[in-house]
């Protein structure tokens, strides 16, 4: 009976762990279609801006200009798209510890052990928040971190991270995360 209740805290362990890794994946693989959504728009937009050879007379409607803004906009639209990601992963996650905790033929010790990976999910959920919002209210136009154990990763829209800027973010998100400095990644997003 022991080693059923083992076995099953080491399945829901993994399922934990794998629903982190596939969050881990999205979010890499959001960042690179992001990149390459913009190279492909900037491109475009590159091409329609230039003159015609043929029709040297036509000028472009002011309604061209718009597709720069689109442009930003995708720019803008990966960290929502970034925040709904994690939550779906997360929302997944709480789905099946739920389903856990609501059948009849799991013995208490794994329903208990599915409640505390809950609440260890909505802290992990607030102190991302908290986190981004701090980021946000130092200044940076915006954040999105992801807290995966002992390591934090940090995404955050600006220009360019002076050193100044890099500690001022490592404090925040270690102070909100309890996540140690050297474990925390911090990516920039123009």
């Amino acid at each position: 009976m022991m080693m059923v209740m083992k076995r099953k805290e080491v399945l829901i362990g993994a399922l934990i762990l794998l629903i982190g890794v596939a969050a881990f994946i999205n979010f890499n693989y959001t960042q690179t279609s992001e990149n390459q959504t913009l190279s492909q728009a900037s491109s475009e937009t590159v091409e329609e801006a230039a003159p015609k050879e043929t029709d040297k007379e036509e000028t472009e409607p002011a309604g061209k200009m718009g597709e720069a803004q689109l442009v930003s906009a995708t720019v803008s639209d990966y960290f929502s798209e970034a925040r709904l990601s994690r939550e779906s992963a997360r929302s997944t996650t709480i789905s099946r510890l739920n389903e856990i905790i609501d059948n009849a033929n799991i013995d208490m010790e794994t329903k208990q052990q599915a409640q505390s990976d809950l609440l260890a999910i909505a802290g992990v959920a607030d102190k991302e928040t908290a986190a981004e919002n701090m980021i946000k209210a130092k200044g940076f136009a915006d954040a999105v971190v992801y807290v995966s154990g002992d390591t934090a990763s940090v995404t955050v829209k600006a220009q360019a991270l002076s050193e100044a800027d890099v500690a001022k973010i490592q404090d925040i998100v270690a102070a909100q995360t309890a996540v140690s400095i050297k474990n925390i990644k911090i990516v920039e997003v123009q």
